[in-house]
């Protein structure tokens, strides 16, 4: 992985780029709490602050929770 990931817009990397990106952060977030409740506090931030919101599925429609 490029060392300078953190300088580059996160669209910018490679798909292995990201996935290793995330896999450190969910290892981090797995073995260390003050690293998950940063973790936690870094996604309620962008939860209030984003214009674009995260929404994977919707938990009200059946049909959505069928295609978990």
């Amino acid at each position: 992985m490029k060392e300078t990931y953190p300088y580059l817009n996160m669209q910018n990397l490679l798909p292995m780029e990201r996935q290793m990106l995330l896999a450190k952060i969910y290892h981090y977030a797995w073995y260390n709490k003050e690293a998950y409740d940063q973790l936690i506090n870094f996604v309620n931030h962008w939860e209030k602050h984003s214009e674009f919101k995260a929404v994977f599925y919707n938990q009200d429609s059946e049909e959505s929770t069928n295609q978990i």
